[in-house]
């Protein structure tokens, strides 16, 4: 391969990023395998070049002053520059092009892809998407058979401490709310999606009366709902059971029906009101990978175009773990 080596040398700004992230100059110089002494007289140089104080040091310790934050977000930049010049000329290089197999879910995911392909294909302009349209279930099962390289998925917390077969990227994370319409009488103890009040199983018991719909068990909530009623010995007046998010939504808009929904679908439908249920699972959505896969710089801007759109977006739910704020540094982003 003709472009292996840098085709700018970067290398000083690995120097700044490692002792901004990990301040101090000994442990930068343990991650970068170079010598403190020589760490400190870059740094020395850099701010007489610069004539700007890029970090405050007391203790031993080195914090990025106000240009120093400035300097660190353009040496982030410049990095991500070089490596996406670094894959074109690749891609260039190479006789086939390549494929990635993405699944996700009918509805929600459409508005993602819509969102990430565009940019996708200005990055890689060779690349062959085929995406899969199924439930999570399904999608996840074809994961592990290895006929898909990827899936947006979402998982509770109960799955997101135990899961051995996938490695998963969290980018969201919801609650499972009960939305009460304004007929009944428990309406007016209830909150808003973003502040929900409490409600307890007995409490939930008692609403013998009130006409529910239920996503279908087929569902990533449905099946979530179903077990916490199982769980906790509750029937419910259900009167139906839908595998459409968007029905179920639309149903519950018109205000005859209670009804469980995720925090991201009551914030759009606020004239109903609102209760949260102890016990019920914590809802986490984000990218899921065959175990011990090593992702690729395709499959890791994939991720960071989804935090993208979710953020321009002002979600209320962002809420990425460790394995995805590692990819998005890697952009440059800060607002973690």
């Amino acid at each position: 391969m003709l472009f292996r080596r840098r085709l700018v040398n970067t290398l000083h700004y690995d120097y700044f990023i490692a002792i901004a992230e990990n301040k101090t100059l000994s442990q930068a110089a343990r991650t970068l395998h170079v010598s403190q002494s020589v760490l400190s007289r870059y740094l020395k140089n850099l701010e007489e070049e610069t004539g700007i104080r890029l970090f405050l040091t007391s203790s031993g310790c080195y914090t990025l002053t106000q240009a120093g934050q400035i300097y660190l977000k353009s040496a982030r930049k410049i990095q991500l520059l070089q490596s996406q010049l670094h894959q074109k000329l690749t891609l260039l290089e190479q006789d086939s092009p390549n494929e990635v197999r993405f699944g996700i879910p009918p509805i929600r995911g459409g508005t993602a892809l819509a969102y990430i392909y565009p940019y996708l294909l200005e990055q890689y302009p060779y690349i062959q998407v085929s995406v899969t349209n199924e439930g999570s279930a399904s999608l996840h099962e074809k994961l592990l058979a290895h006929q898909l390289d990827f899936i947006l998925l979402m998982i509770d917390d109960c799955e997101l401490q135990r899961k051995y077969d996938y490695l998963f990227f969290s980018l969201e994370q919801k609650q499972i709310l009960l939305g009460i319409p304004s007929f009944h009488p428990l309406y007016d103890k209830g909150g808003t999606a973003t502040a929900p009040a409490a409600l307890s199983v007995s409490e939930l018991s008692a609403m013998e009366d009130a006409p529910f719909i239920l996503p279908d068990i087929g569902t990533v909530i449905g099946e979530r709902v179903s077990r916490f009623l199982e769980q906790n010995h509750l029937k419910l007046n259900i009167q139906l059971k839908t595998s459409n998010r968007l029905t179920n939504e639309h149903l519950l808009a018109e205000g005859s029906y209670a009804g469980f929904l995720d925090e991201a679908s009551a914030f759009g439908l606020p004239q109903l009101h609102y209760f949260s249920l102890p016990g019920m699972p914590t809802l986490f959505e984000g990218f899921a990978f065959r175990k011990g896969h090593v992702l690729t710089p395709m499959e890791k801007f994939f991720i960071y175009l989804e935090y993208r759109r979710l953020h321009q977006a002002n979600s209320e739910f962002l809420c990425p773990d460790e394995n995805t704020r590692q990819i998005l540094r890697e952009y440059g982003e800060d607002c973690l």
